[in-house]
Parts: structure tokens; sequence; C-alpha cells
């Protein structure tokens, strides 16, 4: 969650932007842009009509003014505007039953960032409009690809680092353990184990047993920290025992192919039917986080 798509669109503003949609067409707002969202499955189909995703619940909450911008149950259509004007911090959030829920952040001219984004793919100017409004104000386009809830269901945990020969939870590591935390409390469905890999370098044995230590180490910050249930996540240690590549015994490696053995991976072991989608609001969700202090999102 921490790729930032840096956008300058100076020279895109002066012409005011124009966005179309498949609902009313919202006025971008003076100065600010108009945000059209398309939301759509991660998986690729040849049939692009089955790729759009319809009857979603979207949100839009402004952290800096503490109001909720927007809410959409059942949303009819595959995508949605929102007007973001400068000054301010959002956060949107898609859900739809039987998929992850997709949470974007967007920055518009804060802390000298004309626009930031993190939690989405690509994002570009709506140009096809630009001579068509006289408007102070820009149009932006983004595609949001949702991933759907599978069994074995392979997620990698980026940036789970531990001291040599440690497996304390370290102060960075337990902020990307905090947004596991969420995803467990934001789909009560699912049941996950964790499992921790090392590189071959060092003995079996003792991979296999540090690598126990550490994922145990990961699930028991995810219990106490999140209060989640016991029952709904499991450690593993693999050790060695599944690479990423061919960096084996006996195979001389860099450091940087060693690395990507040295992982953290979460896996769907299992899904309950009913409860799928939370419906508990934006709003108190990141209000909780903030209380727990795991909402830690800045522009760096």
């Amino acid at each position: 969650m921490k790729n930032f798509l840096l956008l300058a669109f100076a020279v895109f503003t002066s012409f005011g932007l124009f966005a179309q949609s498949n609902e009313a067409t919202i006025t971008p707002t003076e100065g600010g842009y108009l945000f059209d969202v398309s939301i759509k499955d991660s998986e690729d189909n040849m049939d692009l009509n089955q790729n759009e995703i319809l009857g979603s619940r979207i949100e839009v909450y402004n952290n800096t003014t503490d109001q909720e911008v927007m809410l959409i149950e059942n949303h009819p259509n595959s995508n949605f505007q929102v007007n973001l004007e400068k000054g301010n911090h959002y956060t949107l959030m898609v859900r739809k039953e039987g998929y992850f829920n997709k949470r974007m952040e967007a920055f518009v001219d804060v802390e000298g960032c004309i626009l930031c984004f993190n939690g989405i793919g690509k994002v570009e100017p709506n140009v096809d409009h630009a001579i068509n409004s006289n408007q102070n104000s820009g149009a932006l386009l983004a595609e949001v690809a949702m991933d759907k809830i599978q069994l074995n269901k392979i997620i990698q945990v980026e940036n789970i680092y531990y001291d040599l020969d440690k497996w304390e939870i370290r102060p960075d590591a337990a902020k990307e353990l905090n947004n596991v935390v969420q995803v467990l409390k934001n789909h009560p469905g699912i049941i996950m184990e964790l499992g921790s890999h090392t590189d071959a370098r060092g003995r079996d044995e003792y991979n296999l047993s540090l690598s126990e230590k550490r994922a145990q180490a990961a699930v028991n910050y995810i219990l106490e920290k999140g209060g989640v249930d016991q029952s709904r996540i499991v450690a593993k240690g693999y050790g060695e025992t599944q690479l990423a590549n061919g960096c084996k015994n006996g195979v001389q490696c860099s450091d940087r192919s060693h690395q990507k053995n040295r992982r953290t991976e979460l896996r769907i072991t299992g899904i309950q039917e009913s409860d799928l989608v939370v419906y508990q609001s934006l709003r108190t969700i990141i209000k909780d986080e903030i209380a727990n202090g795991s909402n830690a999102l800045s522009i760096k």
C-alpha cells in the first residue's frame, strides 16, 4: 500500500476537463478534480462486459473534514464519479460480496503533493473532453480491479522483515501486520494461514524452526493487536521447503535472488458462506483504526 502515483496535472486543469459516466454526469468542483472510477474483476476476460462489477457498495470519506462524502448501496453501474476538492485527504472503499474490499487513498494538494494516490492502479487525465469545458477544474479516469475471494488464494505480505536470527516483530513489520488485521476484520468469513518462508542458506532444520517462530510471532501480534479470534488464522513455518526460485542448497545466487525466498504469505484456507461482507461504515472503520493506532497513512 505504499506505492504512490504522483501526478502533476497543472497543464490539464487549465482546460477544465470533463468526464462522462454511465450515470448522471457530475460537474467538477471549481479548482478541484472529478474522479471517474470504473470497477472491474481483476481476472482477464475476453468478454469485457463480464469484467464489469455491478451491485457494489461505494463509500467516500473526507479525512480532512471528517465528513462522509458518498454512500451508494447496491450500485447498479460499474463506475461512479466523485468530486475531489483541493486540500483534502479522501478514503474510498468499494465492497462487493465474493470479493476483497478495495480501499483507496487520495491526497489532493496536501502537504505539497498535487495528487497522490494509494491503492489505485492506472490513473490518467480525461483529455477527450478537455476542449469542451471552460472550468478551472480537472477530470481523472481510474480503473479499479477487485480480486475474488477464492480458496487457497495466496496473498504476499510485503515488507515483513526480521533481525538476523530473530523473530520478534519490528515496528516496520507491525505496520504491515496491521493491514492483515484490517483484512480479517473486514472479511469475517475468511479463515487464513500465515506462512513464513526462508532462503536456502543455513541448515534446513534451523530454517524450518526459525520460520515457525516467525510465523507464530506474527500471528500472535495479529491476535493480540486486532482482537481476532484465534480460529481464523494459524501460523505455518515452511523454512526453505517452498522456494520461489532455483536458489536451493548448493546453488550460488545473488542476495537479491535469495531475498525473493524470504517472504510472508497469507493463504485462504476456509470461506464461510455467510456474512462475507461487513457493512460497518467506512467512517467507523477509520475511527477504529485511529483509536487502535493502526491508521498510519501519510504522504511519503
